[in-house]
Parts: structure tokens; C-alpha cells; sequence
């Protein structure tokens, strides 16, 4: 419970609502344009996925969770069905999710032929 609670706090907190297009257009309005909104959403998104790939990887090495998603189970947890919708949200914004964050892009393939 508390590794799913922390991973769904990094896209929670963290991701999602800081890439949230209305907000993001709407702060570039609000700067006048000194604020990029396409550039604003990649950077939180980009942290926000580094994060929790770290947790990923600290769960799976530390512990007996070898499975491939998001807690290291055989199917989807609460974690992987936030994840998969703030994946589509970070193409949108051009963030490189193949290239960049391949386990994500790994877990995002399982779940959608689960």
C-alpha cells in the first residue's frame, strides 16, 4: 500500500495537474509568453517520470517484485491505471516517452493488451 500510495502521489501531485492543458495555456497568457506552456508541462512531466522511474527500479530491486508493471505485480495496479493516461498527456506535449522513459513505455504496452 504505501509504494502504490507514493507512486500515485508523484503523478498526482506531481505530473498531473501541473500538465494540465487549461492551466498551462493559461499561464503562458498570464506571463505574456515569458512562461512556454509546452515547456513548463515537459519539465514536470520529465521529473515527475524520472521519479517514479526510480521507484520502479527500487521496488523491483529491493524486494521480491519481479512483475512488469508498475509494482512489480502480474497485472495493473492503481499506480499503472494513473500512469497510462499521463503517458498520452506527455506525447501531447512532445516528450519523447519511447526514447526517454522506456520502462514506462514497457509498462504503458502491457497494460493496454491486458
Amino acid at each position: 500500500k504505501i509504494a502504490a500510495s507514493e507512486m500515485v502521489e508523484v503523478i498526482n501531485s506531481g505530473i498531473q495537474p501541473l500538465q494540465n492543458a487549461p492551466l498551462v495555456n493559461s499561464l503562458e497568457r498570464a506571463s505574456e509568453g515569458k512562461i512556454i506552456a509546452k515547456d513548463f508541462a515537459q519539465g514536470f512531466i520529465t521529473n515527475g517520470f524520472k521519479m517514479l522511474e526510480i521507484l520502479i527500479k527500487r521496488r523491483r530491486e529491493s524486494s521480491r517484485h519481479t512483475g512488469p508493471f508498475c509494482l512489480g505485480t502480474f497485472s495493473p495496479s492503481i499506480v499503472d491505471a494513473c500512469l497510462v493516461p499521463q503517458l498520452y498527456n506527455a506525447r501531447r506535449f512532445d516528450v519523447d516517452v519511447d526514447k526517454e522513459f522506456p520502462m514506462l513505455a514497457a509498462i504503458e504496452e502491457r497494460c493496454c493488451g491486458h
